[in-house]
């Protein structure tokens, strides 16, 4: 997205960086999308619904905010923070998913049996 603001009026440039970006949006598949299931099988769908939810507010205020941001006249300046402003978007939230996300089975989500043998396995002694 930063490449949209070094670009200037070339369209097709501009498209092709675009489209790039969200090429590289793919990868949150591999991430964020599974992490649900590594953290709770039994509570995937639920926090799949609350975390998605989450992520739609941002599309119903992107609008209001590009218009905001271009309110005066529409110029590259003015379009530049609004990329700006999605680049910032993107490495905020990347960087909070790499400090602050887990894969690891989180005990809220596990059920009674899981918990159990949890911890049986945590109480044995390793042989000697």
């Amino acid at each position: 997205m930063l490449c949209v603001t070094v670009s200037g009026c070339r369209p097709r440039l501009i498209i092709g960086w675009i489209s790039l970006a969200m090429a590289f949006n793919g990868f949150c598949y591999s991430g964020y999308n599974v992490t649900h299931v590594d953290m709770s099988p039994y509570f995937a769908s639920t926090l799949f619904g609350l975390t998605s939810t989450i992520a739609f507010i941002c599309g119903i205020f992107a609008p209001s905010l590009v218009g905001f941001l271009t309110a005066d006249k529409e110029t590259i300046p003015e379009w530049n923070r609004v990329f700006y402003t999605i680049a910032f978007t993107y490495v905020l939230a990347g960087t909070f998913f790499d400090l602050f996300a887990s894969a690891e089975k989180q005990p809220w989500g596990l059920e009674e049996e899981d918990k159990n043998c949890q911890m049986s396995l945590m109480t044995q002694k390793s042989p000697q």
